[in-house]
């Protein structure tokens, strides 16, 4: 995923732009559904919703607030 955001930030095409975030949304992905994955396991049917709703709803926010903090002080 680090070689990908490296190519999407060193294109200088649209078509080198379209191939690099190609392969950056193949870094990307396993992520999320294995993720999902590992919660449909650990959670009765019934909880379910509420962890992937956790899962998809606040992760990304924090990693999000986490990261930006770090990169703009």
């Amino acid at each position: 995923m680090i070689f990908g955001s490296l190519g999407v930030a060193r294109a200088q095409t649209v078509w080198q732009l379209m191939i690099w975030r190609f392969i950056q949304a193949m870094g990307a992905s396993p992520g999320l559904s294995v993720g999902a994955g590992v919660i449909g396991d650990i959670y009765r049917l019934e909880e379910r919703g509420v962890a992937l709703g956790s899962y998809f709803g606040v992760r990304p926010t924090i990693l999000i607030d986490l990261t930006s903090g770090q990169m703009f002080p």
